[in-house]
């Protein structure tokens, strides 16, 4: 049969258009395709990056789980070692009291006897560097723990 478009047969245009729309389909498709392809790679890139950042933090949160109990065993042995060096303190202030009582006994004065006046003098000056800093550090790491 001829027909106006030729010598082709409406059975044929037929064939042909659906061919011609498989192929729009098939292409249609394939570009979908590509693009999901496109997609899930770019998406696989950024959870394997927010994995290692995940991981990263992992790690930098153990680090500082162990810094912090060992910033609060070290503020606890702080804690104690002051309480040892300002009785150790105490007990030399009531010697050096007792031992100026005794250069008293024997008439004399204790400011005039040099090595009583250096123990003293040092015994202060050892004190007072000892509690600054001590207490300093201490409320430091306190506010840490």
């Amino acid at each position: 049969m001829i027909t106006p478009l030729g010598s082709k047969t409406i059975e044929e245009y037929r064939e042909r258009l659906t061919n011609l729309s498989k192929r729009k389909i098939e292409k249609v498709n394939l570009s979908v395709k590509e693009d999901i392809n496109k997609i899930v790679t770019q998406l696989t890139v950024e959870v394997d990056k927010g994995l290692l950042l995940a991981r990263r933090g992992e790690e930098t949160v153990i680090i500082i789980e162990k810094a912090t109990e060992n910033l609060k065993d070290t503020y606890d042995g702080m804690l104690k070692q002051q309480t040892e060096a300002l009785t150790t303190f105490d007990k030399l202030e009531s010697e050096l009291g007792k031992l100026g009582k005794q250069i008293k006994a024997l008439g004399l004065n204790p400011n005039e006897v040099p090595y009583f006046q250096k123990a003293i003098q040092e015994s202060n000056k050892l004190y007072k560097k000892y509690t600054s800093t001590s207490k300093y550090w201490i409320e430091k790491i306190k506010l840490l723990v």
